[in-house]
């Protein structure tokens, strides 16, 4: 873990803080072990992603963050910038390829006062403080405490320790100046630290100048204060036209550079969105040269017009050679989504997408089905839910509606409009869940295998009714995965939750040598469910 944390300040002075500084200057940074030169993002921008999940119901959190970020963007000595998105995910990990910006309780686990954490990491995987033969940051998480829902954020400013940590995720250490952003320690309510200092601007255009950049990479979207050289790209194909998310996908296209001088292509992007090796390209003045590109597909599910840019960016110019293709929009698609009811789903669709969801739902049982779409294509989603036997279900969103059919229904969630967006899928039941009943026979050769009907979210008991002679007694449950859920052998077992949806198997047992009928009840409950994401 990188020790670049926040603290609250203390009454006397601070320790020597235990970083080390970056030369002789008033600003520091993370010092790379071979050369001592700064860690730094060479593409001289890098993403952050809100994870709006962890932010309390009803939270600014995410405009405070973005609020943190201008600061660092806005610098005019240098061209640095944190590109901004936001993304609702239970799911948090170091080297998962996304900057991520939570809210956990970090004082519980590293001391009362740590108001903030930022997890730097470089092209090795190793953390920028411990020893490496790396030579550029690779991801850079910001942890901030859960406290500021409560007791700290009254008296300690949020915007102030994000816009500190921010410093940390673009390669600035702490300084020892207790009026900069960079300072390690923070000072009670109202705090002036949501403006940077002149050090915290001087060290920022030191790592990245305003002329130049980190150097490399593909240049930002959107205007650029250098000029540009352009190329020309002809010919774009794509080798499928209907993918999966995972799937691979190939490019090819011809490119050529007719100017004087020479282009730098040092990244790429794509429509539907992919990643894949990409070499740093230089093509001469004249020069002409056939790609072949195997990528792979990670977009949202949605119709993608194929696109293919190229470029990148040095201190004087930037480069860009792009194409949209002609042809058919390229369709991305998601294997179907397993959901257990009571289960509720927050996902995110493209433009034109559609998601699919199974639901197993048991014949009398009363469900409710909602959808909430709070963004831009809001007023533009539908969903469509179909019976076992493909039928359409007739129902109305956020009522209750009785369950005519077992078996696993087709939910369809559909972006009727051309932008991106999240949704949340919410599903509930009322009242009992109906029980499943079956009559089946032991042979008197062996156990019976007896299939019944269980829902994911509901435990219960599974009991057999017969003969007494018969000594019957349920000795095991398979899920429908195949998988074994331990039970105590008996006449009734007690399942606290199946956790699997679909046909289940009871395995009964009799006395030696017993053949006869019996009768097998599974009568559960619903369980509580849990949040999914996609």
């Amino acid at each position: 873990m990188s020790p670049s944390a926040r603290l609250l300040r203390p009454a006397v002075a601070a320790a020597a803080l235990a970083l080390l500084a970056g030369g002789l200057l008033a600003f520091n940074w993370f010092p790379r072990s071979g050369d001592g030169r700064p860690y730094l993002w060479t593409k001289g921008w890098t993403t952050l992603s809100i994870n709006t999940y962890s932010f309390p119901s009803g939270s600014v959190g995410n405009q405070i963050v973005r609020a943190a970020a201008a600061p660092w963007n806005t610098n005019p000595q240098s061209s640095f910038r944190f590109i901004i998105q936001e993304r609702y995910t239970t799911t948090i990990g170091h080297l998962d390829g996304s900057n991520d910006f939570y809210l956990i309780p970090l004082m519980p686990y590293y001391g009362l006062g740590t108001l903030g954490l930022t997890y730097s990491i470089d092209d090795t995987g190793t953390w920028i403080v411990y020893p490496s033969s790396g030579t550029e940051l690779r991801e850079a998480d910001v942890a901030m405490d859960w406290s500021y829902n409560g007791y700290y954020w009254y008296y300690y400013d949020f915007q102030s320790t994000a816009t500190h940590e921010l410093g940390h995720a673009l390669g600035l250490a702490h300084v020892a100046d207790p009026t900069a952003v960079m300072s390690a320690y923070a000072s009670p309510l109202p705090s002036t630290a949501r403006v940077l200092s002149q050090d915290d601007k001087d060290g920022e255009a030191y790592l990245y100048p305003g002329t130049g950049g980190g150097g490399g990479g593909l240049p930002p979207p959107g205007p650029s204060p250098k000029p540009k050289r352009s190329g020309s790209m002809s010919g774009l194909t794509v080798s499928a036209t209907d993918v999966l998310v995972g799937d691979p996908i190939s490019f090819d296209a011809t490119i050529s550079n007719p100017n004087d001088d020479v282009l730098l292509l040092s990244g790429i992007e794509t429509r539907p969105a992919t990643t894949g090796p990409w070499q740093e390209t230089i093509l001469p003045p004249g020069g002409s040269q056939a790609l072949h590109l195997e990528r792979t597909v990670v977009d949202l599910p949605g119709l993608y017009d194929r696109f293919l840019r190229l470029g990148g960016q040095d201190a004087v110019m930037v480069y860009e050679i792009q194409q949209v293709g002609e042809g058919a929009p390229v369709r991305v698609r998601r294997p179907v989504v397993p959901l257990p009811v009571q289960d509720n789903l927050a996902a995110a669709l493209g433009p034109g997408g559609t998601e699919e969801v199974d639901l197993l739902l048991v014949k009398g049982a009363k469900v409710t089905l909602e959808i909430n779409i709070p963004g831009d294509w809001a007023g533009q989603g539908r969903i469509t839910l179909t019976s076992p036997t493909g039928r359409p279900v007739k129902f109305v969103p956020g009522k209750a509606m009785k369950v005519k059919e077992s078996g696993f229904h087709r939910l369809v969630v559909e972006n009727g409009s051309g932008a991106k967006g999240n949704y949340r899928l919410f599903t509930a039941a009322e009242g009992k869940h109906p029980a499943a009943k079956a009559k089946a026979a032991l042979p008197g050769t062996g156990p019976a295998e007896v299939p019944f009907l269980a829902s994911a979210r509901t435990g219960g008991t599974v009991s057999v009714k017969g003969s007494k002679k018969l000594g019957l007694a349920v000795t095991a449950l398979r899920s429908p995965s195949g998988e074994f859920l331990p039970v105590t052998a008996g006449p009734s077992v007690a399942v606290e939750e199946f956790g699997e949806d679909g046909t289940w198997t009871a395995v009964v047992e009799g006395v030696e040598g017993a053949a006869g009928k019996f009768k097998l009840q599974a009568t559960t409950a619903w369980t509580e469910g849990e949040p999914v994401t996609r």
